[in-house]
């Protein structure tokens, strides 16, 4: 008679308990309690880099801006408003179909010349603030049904960068 050889490990799989329900709930437990502490650092951390990708891109925005302002000829009437439009859209004259980057206005900037007398302290200065990031998971809360709140939202560090006037006046210091 020919008998089926039967491997150790097959023998005690036949012997082995079955798993009881009790079991079976505590692992669906535990991936729930798992998946929900995975899902809530991964969440944060797409918060943290869109305050982060804002934060830098302003202050890349005010940077350039600051730098236009310090090596064209400034008008006190013009030159204000251009380098807050490099803020708002990145160039000094936008098309009117522009809209200004992270929903800023020109309220958020403020544009200076403190001391316009050609002299080393002579600076130009624009500082962006009062800007408001609504987090992310604000917009997830209101897709599913839920009331999102002005708790969710963040109102951004001022931004300030100076630079020394660099257009001469014509005359020799």
């Amino acid at each position: 008679m020919n008998q089926p050889i039967v491997s150790p490990s097959s023998k005690r799989a036949a012997h082995a308990r079955p798993r009881s329900r009790r079991q079976g709930g505590q692992a669906l437990v535990e991936s729930v309690l798992t998946l929900t502490a995975f899902l809530a650092i991964f969440l944060g951390m797409i918060e943290v880099g869109e305050i982060l990708y804002i934060h830098q891109t302003l202050v890349e925005r005010t940077r350039s801006a600051v730098r236009w302002g310090a090596v064209n000829t400034w008008d006190s009437t013009d030159s204000p408003t251009q380098i807050t439009n490099m803020v708002l859209y990145g160039t000094t004259t936008p098309a009117d179909s522009s809209t200004p980057i992270f929903g800023l206005t020109a309220n958020n900037v403020s544009v200076s010349r403190p001391q316009p007398d050609y002299s080393a302290a002579d600076r130009i200065v624009v500082a962006v603030s009062g800007y408001t990031l609504t987090f992310f998971t604000n917009a997830i809360v209101k897709m599913s049904g839920g009331s999102g709140n002005t708790s969710a939202q963040f109102t951004g560090l001022t931004i300030q960068e100076s630079q020394p006037y660099e257009v001469s006046n014509g005359s020799s210091h």
